[in-house]
């Protein structure tokens, strides 16, 4: 046996999504406002701290919320410790979506047939450039309430549903609580 060292080759990399930021010319990179939700309920205080040290490695992270506990939703589990970032990338959104699937395949996800099952990382975009991508936002505080604690101005151009307003009934009807003993740094 060979005393190489085997480097996996889905192994991220420090910088490995900014690639798309070698652009010479800056006009001509087209920048995106990125918020994500992120949750785990596995080993979820060293995971949620992993990925954010990891998605600094893809974009540039301005923001993130206080981290909230939820119950587990559609599937019997430990509760859910959920977050929200703000992130900076030059990175087209169908790389960043292969960029967050890595980093939850580098986190033991494992995707089962239950999609609400307990995991390591839940990586999803929420708002790309002030667009609704995940529509969870409206209906989940565990999507809406850290969501609004970073862009509580938000209102949907299409539906003029206010954020604040909404994350405020879904978290007086749903069990949230905001964990003071627990936060993470987007430096």
């Amino acid at each position: 046996m060979s005393d190489q060292k085997i480097i996996p080759t889905h192994e991220i990399k420090p910088g490995f999504g900014r690639i798309f930021d070698t652009v010479k010319d800056p006009y001509k990179r087209r920048f995106h406002q990125v918020y994500l939700g992120i949750g785990s309920n596995i080993q979820p205080e060293r995971n949620l701290k992993l990925s954010i040290h990891r998605l600094r490695d893809i974009a540039v992270v301005k923001r993130v919320s206080s981290v909230y506990e939820t119950e587990s939703y559609g599937a019997p589990g430990p509760n859910f410790l959920n977050a929200a970032v703000l992130m900076i990338t030059s990175s087209p959104i169908p790389i960043l979506k292969s960029f967050l699937y890595q980093i939850e395949i580098l986190h033991g996800r494992i995707r089962k047939e239950n999609k609400n099952a307990p995991r390591t990382i839940d990586l999803d975009i929420l708002l790309v450039d002030n667009r609704v991508v995940d529509t969870n936002i409206w209906s989940r505080a565990f999507a809406a309430v850290p969501l609004s604690e970073i862009y509580p101005n938000f209102i949907d151009p299409l539906t003029n549903k206010k954020l604040k307003e909404e994350s405020s009934v879904l978290s007086k009807n749903t069990w949230i609580i905001r964990r003071k003993d627990l936060t993470l740094s987007s430096e």
